[in-house]
């Protein structure tokens, strides 16, 4: 709100279910949270940049890769906790 992007405000509503995988994946043995730190800093930066220059478009791309390899961490932890179980 405060970097006044309509499209970085959507892109956070929208990631509400994603948020929730993650930190439901989080609690999992195999998962490495020291991965995920950098990146939350990162966007946590790119958001001040943001606000800064009025420009959403380093936090958007910061957001979207920080996405995209959460989901990839996901897929992949979800596909270690399921062979184990076999």
């Amino acid at each position: 709100e405060l970097g006044g992007s309509p499209r970085l405000l959507d892109m956070y509503a929208q990631t509400r279910l994603l948020r929730l995988l993650v930190f439901t994946i989080s609690q999992l043995p195999h998962i490495d949270l020291q991965v995920l730190g950098p990146q939350h800093q990162q966007i946590v930066d790119a958001l001040g940049e943001a606000i800064h220059d009025h420009d959403a478009a380093p936090a958007v791309d910061a957001l979207e890769r920080h996405l995209d390899s959460s989901c990839q961490l996901a897929i992949r932890q979800i596909a270690q906790a399921g062979g184990e179980e076999r």
